[in-house]
Parts: structure tokens; sequence; C-alpha cells
């Protein structure tokens, strides 16, 4: 079996968004002839590049290809990176009903390395924030120290206090249980708001 028979076995596999590489195949042969391979395949349509070295096998359908969810293309990026990536605190804050702007572009954060996502015509931003921005990631305290964040310095007291109304005593202790990593402005807003509700 070639080595592009090999991948094409191992695509087939594949679950939807996630992200291929040299590296994830590296039992199916050398590293140079699996990046060949790859590039190869993606002029072809068998895989869509999404970053340099990075793809993902496009979704079949009754109409043609066209690429995977941009939520699990990023959980699966996430893996391969190794730090966690999260929505930003944009779609947070209209999640927890504190803004009601709808955010146009796929903006994601992480504490890792920023990139960008090329997703068809839907490009994807992987913005690097500092750690505390990204904590709790896929849990609805995490979404609440990201709209803090998003909110800002400004209004932080005022949106703390309708946080702490929103999430109840469960995930509201989850926030408190993290609040050492957070900067003052946000410990002094949890804190306040503690007292106010």
């Amino acid at each position: 079996m070639t080595v592009v028979e090999r991948v094409r076995e191992a695509l087939n596999t594949q679950k939807e968004g996630a992200v291929i590489s040299a590296e994830t195949l590296k039992k199916l042969g050398s590293r140079v002839a699996l990046d060949q391979t790859l590039s190869r395949l993606a002029k072809t349509g068998e895989t869509m590049r999404i970053a340099r070295g990075l793809y993902v096998v496009p979704v079949r359908g009754k109409f043609g290809t066209y690429p995977p969810s941009p939520e699990k293309v990023v959980r699966a990026y996430a893996r391969a990176k190794g730090k966690p990536v999260v929505p930003n605190g944009a779609v947070a804050a209209n999640r927890l009903g504190l803004s009601t702007q709808q955010p146009i572009r796929q903006v994601y954060l992480t504490s890792g390395q920023a990139g960008k996502i090329k997703l068809g015509s839907t490009p994807v931003e992987v913005r690097h924030v500092p750690e505390w921005q990204t904590l709790l990631p896929n849990q609805l305290a995490g979404e609440a120290v990201r709209a803090l964040a998003f909110m800002g310095k400004a209004s932080a007291k005022e949106t703390a206090v309708k946080l702490c109304r929103r999430l109840g005593p469960k995930e509201w202790a989850k926030l408190k249980r993290i609040r050492s990593k957070f900067p003052m402005w946000v410990k002094e807003a949890v804190l306040e708001a503690e007292h106010v509700v």
C-alpha cells in the first residue's frame, strides 16, 4: 500500500472537524512524504488546508463538499495545540444576556499561540489572551469570566452583580474558586458583587 493509500484510509476514519497533520499520521510514512501527500490531497479536494501543516477532511453532502463546522474544528485545533481555545467574550456576554451584540467575525481565544484557521470562505481567528481568560472552558462560569473581560474594567462591578444573579450558586462558586488567578479589577468586582446580591 502506498503512502497516499494509507493516508486516504486514515482520513476515512476521522470524525468531522478532526485536525490532521503529518504529526498525527506519522506511523504511515516519513514526514516529507506525509506533508507532500496532504498537500496533494488538498489540491484534489480530499482535504482542506486550514493552517500551515494542518488539514481537515471536508464534509461531503448532496451538493458537494463543504468545511466542517468551525466549533468542531476549533475543538480539534485546541487538542492539537494542547491549549484551551474558547469562544470570545462578546459571544459569552451575548449568551449570558449582558449584550445584544452579535459578533460577525469568528474569533476564539487561547492562552497559546495566536493563529488563523481557514475554513473555506469563513476565516476563524484564534487570538492570544492572558491565561485567566481561558479558564474553565466549556463551562458557564468560564463564559462569565470571558464576559467580564469583554465588558471591561469600567463596568466590571455592575457586570459581576448581573452574573452573580444569573449564574446560580454552583457556577458562582466555581468562579470564586479561581478568582486568585484574576487581575485585581476582576477580583474586586467578584468580591463586591457577592455583598450586593
